[in-house]
């Protein structure tokens, strides 16, 4: 199937992704499929911190630049919607009801998180010719598989964050750790707590993508292994503990599926 095609006239669009702890917005090139200008901010701060955000992501296109919203947090995704549409803003939202060129082999396709939708997209786009892996490690850490225009499922797992959160909520010893960027994963077997914590979080979830990998490519030859994409604020964390085939990080992947999916809103 050809990957969504956009009329020149729309080539910049404003793409938010709203998620469970962040907002992401970008302004998206949709013809050279790259965001040119990204900013972000916490969920929480959405009604204050939208508007600004997004003007200055229009400049130089004033308000003439379509905006499409989509997010996981039905209701924040509403107030987007209201926020911008009240403002002078075209301002369109991506749902899971969007009939989209791409078929969705789901139980029940509305359920479907539409950042997964839109990483598909990105998939589509990005891909014409070959089965897609795309990883999002983010609040949650998901592996989906994406093949001949068609939507084949995934996984999910609890996020990094979600899963050192949970040992420290649900028992009464273990210590609150938050996973820094930049910091070395320590190695297994470890010797104290806090790293037993970090390495066996950090690199169990590293064996899970890695099985979903060799789980996703048995059905394919040699010649139509699929390519992996990842994504996600926590990735960066993730790579350095991964091994297998090359994979490729491209952090605006969401928002350039979510850019992409316009035409489908007009």
């Amino acid at each position: 199937m050809e990957p969504v095609t956009v009329r020149p006239a729309e080539q910049q669009v404003l793409a938010v992704d709203i998620g469970n702890t962040r907002v992401k917005a970008g302004l998206i090139d949709t013809i050279g499929c790259c965001c040119t200008a990204v900013k972000s901010f916490p969920t929480g701060e959405l009604t204050r911190e939208f508007l600004p955000v997004l003007t200055t992501l229009a400049e130089g296109g004033g308000r003439n630049h379509p905006v499409v919203i989509a997010g996981v947090v039905d209701h924040a995704a509403e107030e987007a919607v209201r926020i911008l549409s009240g403002n002078g803003f075209r301002a369109v939202r991506l749902t899971p009801s969007t009939s989209l060129p791409i078929v969705i082999r789901y139980a029940d396709p509305l359920s479907l998180g539409i950042d997964r939708i839109a990483n598909a997209l990105f998939a589509m786009t990005a891909v014409s010719d070959q089965p897609v892996i795309i990883i999002s490690a983010g609040t949650a850490l998901v592996i989906d598989l994406i093949a001949d225009g068609e939507f084949l499922g995934g996984a999910i797992l609890p996020g990094l964050r979600l899963q050192l959160e949970s040992l420290h909520s649900g028992t009464d010893a273990l210590p609150l750790i938050k996973v820094l960027h930049g910091a070395a994963i320590p190695a297994l077997p470890a010797t104290a707590t806090r790293e037993c914590m970090t390495g066996g979080v950090v690199r169990g979830a590293a064996a899970a993508v890695e099985k979903c990998i060799a789980l996703y490519s048995e059905p394919y030859s040699d010649g139509s292994r699929p390519l992996v994409i990842a994504t996600g604020g926590d990735w960066e964390l993730l790579a350095p503990c991964i091994s297998g085939p090359a994979i490729r990080f491209v952090p605006d992947a969401t928002l350039i599926g979510i850019a992409r999916s316009l035409p489908c809103l007009n």
